[in-house]
């Protein structure tokens, strides 16, 4: 039988051959699912306690299949919630939307700049930025988006 992911499991992503980072599941909006990565700890209170380092919205096959394995339950974190944009400037249809599409604001050039687009991702790619962050892999640029949505769940980025 195959794990279906809920909000507040608690998993671990491999990053290297003895590490493992701790992650959360925040919030689910159909089959996407908002979840955080947290700074390496040794335990996983201290990880929970610690701020969001990457943030993705991913698909649940790597918690489905066991990839990463689910090691608790957890009320989800306190975030920011996070706003991501629609539209084009050019057009002068600049709007933000939730995660769970329940909120559709217009918004200002200016405002919109200090959010990003919505990108989902494998979550292998989320797993890569885990890895280039705590491991072996090399960090790319197109991977900059997670940090950048760790940021706006942390309070980092205005809203």
């Amino acid at each position: 039988m195959k794990y279906r992911a809920r909000v507040g499991d608690v998993f671990a992503i491999a990053v290297a051959d003895d590490r493992a980072a701790w992650g959360q599941v925040i919030a689910q909006s159909g089959p996407q699912f908002l979840v955080v990565l947290f700074d390496l700890a040794d335990t996983l209170d201290a990880a929970i306690s610690s701020r969001p380092a990457l943030a993705g919205i991913v698909l649940d096959a790597k918690l489905r299949n066991g990839d990463w394995p689910v090691v608790a339950n957890r009320a989800p974190i306190h975030i920011t919630q996070p706003w991501f944009v629609l539209g084009h400037g050019g057009l002068g249809n600049l709007r933000l939307e939730s995660f769970d599409g329940s909120s559709i604001r217009t918004v200002s050039a200016s405002v919109a700049a200090r959010h990003g687009n919505r990108h989902i991702v494998y979550p292998a790619v989320l797993g890569w930025a885990a890895e280039a962050t705590w491991g072996p892999r090399e960090w790319i640029l197109e991977l900059d988006h997670l940090r950048e949505l760790a940021a706006e769940l942390r309070g980092d980025h205005p809203g």
